[in-house]
């Protein structure tokens, strides 16, 4: 279409295109001075992107800011930071907000929730390009009451941010707490069943009695060895003595004082009575005399033959008795050793067992102890950088500017809607037009004649 034929299209239309834009204008304008004052409060959250430890206060790493602040303004917009305001302005208690809500007869929801949406509505959540800013903006009818909203946020915000910060902390220390009490319990049995055990068996400790029982067994094999040692000598002197011959007294390796001064004076005897045989007859009183001393001093060394035997037959009877003696001593106490050492062996599973958990409470406690300053901090990684305050003027636009927008925004509506109309309903309003569609030459043109 050619400009000229657009402008005459538009001049044709002309009075649709004045009364449309004075109409939308007109409205606009009448809605513009009726419309109640709209007030908005801005209250400025600054974060720390570099987040530490609450406990050691250690740096942890950097996080994505761009991210990090979407979250975050998402947090802002969330139910749960609206039914904080609710609670802390006690929105709840509002009886004009109460009849509202029972009009509305939204049985679906809670009043508390409902009211958390609505103040949704009018926040506006903004986060700084250029910084760790975040703009929390509200807009009420009321100055007043649009920075009471905006601070609400701000500070419902900063609350939530805690405890989204330490609930996990809350809830770990719970179960530790849960755990702490189960390990007491399982403590508390093991060092009961341990005292039951050292009042049975009498032992106090894993190595109490180990020494003395060593040293006893030690001992008692000392003694059977020299009650060994002594039974063989016994042994040998009595087979010396059972192989002892009275006519050949010399021969004999029996080493005795007694006996050897017999000996001596049996063989002496034995000398003087071969002289004496062979000077004098057997009826002599001196060969008569010489035999019978001969034979007394035998019959004497017999006599203390037999009776170093039997008292020798006496010690070894003696001496085997003590041996069998310390052989059962020593096994009974090996038997005690053993029964004791596997006494010991149980108590020391028991004492280890009461270590065990006394390590494992510990280690726990500490844990517990951890997470519950960490569950009670109140460091947080956002402040209350500037807090809202009553705005001076209404935020909304002017009157003259309305109208101005409107008056644009409509006329570029209408004419839209003329070229429409006029595409549908497609009239010859210039010979250019003839020319273009059909492509042939106007020759003449009839002017239209004004009637008078």
């Amino acid at each position: 279409m050619a400009f000229s034929t657009f402008l005459k299209v538009i001049w044709a239309r002309k009075w649709f295109i004045t009364s449309f834009v004075f109409v939308i204008c007109l409205l606009i304008g009448v809605k513009s001075i009726f419309a109640a004052k709209q007030y908005e409060a801005t209250a400025s959250i600054i974060i720390n992107v570099n987040g530490k430890d609450p406990i050691t206060g250690a740096m942890v790493p950097t996080l994505m800011q761009p991210a990090f602040l979407a979250t975050q303004v998402e947090i802002v917009k969330s139910i749960n930071v609206a039914l904080k305001v609710v609670n802390n302005l006690g929105l709840s208690k509002n009886p004009e907000l109460q009849t509202r809500f029972a009009e509305i007869g939204a049985n679906n929801t809670s009043f508390d929730v409902w009211l958390g949406y609505g103040l949704l509505q009018n926040l506006q959540v903004t986060p700084s390009r250029q910084s760790s800013i975040i703009y929390i903006t509200y807009r009420s009818n009321s100055s007043v009451q649009s920075a009471q909203l905006a601070n609400a946020f701000a500070e419902a915000y900063v609350q939530t941010n805690l405890d989204l910060k330490i609930d996990p902390s809350r809830r770990t220390a719970a179960w530790y707490t849960t755990q702490v009490e189960n390990i007491k319990n399982e403590l508390a049995l093991a060092r009961e069943e341990l005292t039951s055990y050292q009042q049975e068996t009498g032992l106090l400790t894993i190595n109490e009695g180990y020494t003395v029982e060593s040293q006893r067994i030690g001992q008692l094999n000392s003694q059977l060895l020299s009650l060994n040692t002594t039974l063989s000598t016994l042994e040998t002197k009595q087979i010396t003595f059972n192989n002892f011959d009275p006519e050949f007294p010399n021969e004999s390796s029996i080493s005795d004082p007694m006996i050897d001064r017999l000996k001596v004076a049996y063989v002496n005897s034995q000398l003087e009575f071969s002289e004496v045989s062979n000077k004098f007859s057997e009826n002599h009183p001196n060969y008569v005399s010489a035999y019978n001393n001969m034979v007394a001093k035998r019959d004497s060394l017999i006599n203390e033959i037999q009776s170093a035997k039997a008292k020798l037959s006496s010690e070894i009877k003696e001496t085997k008795l003590l041996i069998a003696n310390v052989e059962r001593a020593i096994d009974e106490q090996t038997q005690l050793m053993l029964s004791n050492n596997k006494n010991r062996d149980k108590l020391k599973v028991l004492v280890n067992k009461v270590q065990n958990t006394e390590s494992l409470l510990n280690a726990t406690t500490q844990k517990l102890n951890l997470f519950r300053l960490e569950g009670n901090s109140v460091d947080t990684d956002v402040s209350i950088l500037n807090r809202a305050s009553p705005p001076f003027s209404a935020s909304n636009a002017s009157l003259i500017f309305t109208l101005i927008a409107t008056f644009i925004f409509s006329g570029i509506i209408a004419l839209f809607s003329v070229l429409v109309f006029e595409q549908l309903n497609k009239k010859i309003r210039d010979k250019t037009l003839i020319e273009d569609s059909f492509d042939i030459p106007v020759l003449a043109e009839i002017p239209k004649i004004k009637q008078a």
